[in-house]
């Protein structure tokens, strides 16, 4: 997917959306049938026992049918069934559920729905399921990635699962610790788009140059969004991702440290935040992963959930995908609809990234209705 969105020239990355995070018609498809053919690897590959195999996409499309909505699919312990140092590496949003050729001069087919929805900025438009009655072998159709016709999620192994609903109302309380070394024009953009949607006392920005002020910025008032905007890495000799916020970096056994010192949500806050990390390869997992941010924020620390990226994100297309997260929360839905609302938005823009981004949480955890002003003790900095 990387390839999709970005070229590398001499050690930089610069993408290849136009301003307003758009590609053509032509390089949309060509990008959508390569992740089709790489998604129907992974689901062939996945359910290996024939009885599922066989039946399971009919399964998904009879229930959205029958509930007239977007079929929920709960990915079991998915940071590795308890056990810390094993992880998954499978892109739940990418599998598609038709079968395609993997040779790439095979002819395919365009399902209707692929003009019809990719081509809207409303998401509340899309339907729970594919309208066209028949998908044949080698057929694009959007409603065949999971990532956009269900919700997914993944809830984290933890001792308190959190599952209440109605837990954060607009306007949401939002603590957005930025890295000061990410590109300032892009920050300082970002930052005033968020002012425009976002109550100032409800938002509390601050640059943070090291781990215990973002720690510091997080629990020093109740807030419903604990937003970090960063660049991101992975560490292979200590077999962990990390954020990177000034010359420190942020690994998720730190969180441990946050835990033994009583620096944590629960210890603080009357309220558990949706963390959402927005960076590189924040949520990155492989069998080598020795701890993961999943496990630090939401079983360390007490966050109710998490979103986080699978790959390399230009930091552009980052703010902008935070930005409609929150405006497809605002209206009250689910955070898992949210995030499927979110990939749509980015699709009709020709824009495969919104794939990228995964939520760890119960997916019925619901972004409550318009309530009365809450207030941020204190102004944003």
């Amino acid at each position: 997917m990387v390839n999709q969105h970005l070229t590398k020239k001499d050690g930089k990355y610069s993408s290849k959306f136009d301003a307003n995070f758009r590609k053509p018609k032509d390089q949309f498809i060509s990008d959508l049938v390569a992740l089709a053919r790489q998604g129907w690897a992974i689901y062939y590959g996945l359910f290996s026992n024939n009885d599922i195999f066989d039946v399971l996409p009919a399964l998904i499309r009879h229930e959205a049918a029958v509930r007239r909505k977007p079929a929920v699919i709960s990915v079991a312990d998915a940071t590795g069934s308890g056990v810390r140092n094993v992880q998954p590496t499978v892109p739940w949003s990418l599998i598609y559920d038709i079968p395609m050729k993997k040779d790439t001069h095979a002819d395919f087919e365009i399902c209707p729905s692929l003009e019809k929805f990719c081509s809207t900025d409303h998401p509340n438009d899309i339907p729970p399921m594919c309208p066209e009655p028949n998908h044949p072998s080698n057929t694009l159709c959007p409603f065949g990635f999971w990532g956009l016709s269900c919700v997914i999620e993944l809830p984290p192994s933890t001792e308190s699962p959190f599952s209440t609903l109605d837990q954060w109302s607009w306007p949401f309380r939002v603590a957005m610790a930025m890295d000061p070394n990410l590109k300032a024009e892009l920050s300082e953009r970002h930052l005033a788009n968020l002012s425009q949607r976002i109550p100032s006392a409800n938002l509390v920005s601050r640059s943070c140059s090291d781990s215990d002020s973002v720690a510091t910025l997080l629990i020093e008032r109740p807030v419903d969004i604990a937003y970090l905007y960063c660049h991101g890495g992975y560490d292979t000799d200590d077999a962990q991702p990390f954020l990177c916020f000034g010359e420190s970096k942020l690994y998720p056994t730190d969180l441990g440290a946050w835990r033994v010192e009583k620096w944590t949500f629960r210890d603080h806050s009357p309220t558990q935040p949706l963390v959402v990390l927005n960076g590189c390869g924040t949520v990155e997992f492989n069998t080598h992963s020795l701890a993961n941010f999943v496990d630090g924020f939401v079983g360390r620390c007490g966050a109710a959930g998490l979103i986080g990226t699978e790959i390399t994100v230009e930091q552009g297309l980052a703010g902008f995908a935070f930005e409609l997260l929150l405006e497809n929360a605002r209206s009250g839905c689910t955070v898992g609809e949210a995030l499927r609302n979110l990939r749509w938005v980015l699709a009709s823009r020709g824009n495969t990234m919104g794939f990228a981004y995964t939520l760890y949480c119960m997916a019925g955890l619901r972004f409550g209705a318009t309530t009365p002003a809450r207030e941020l003790e204190g102004d944003g900095d």
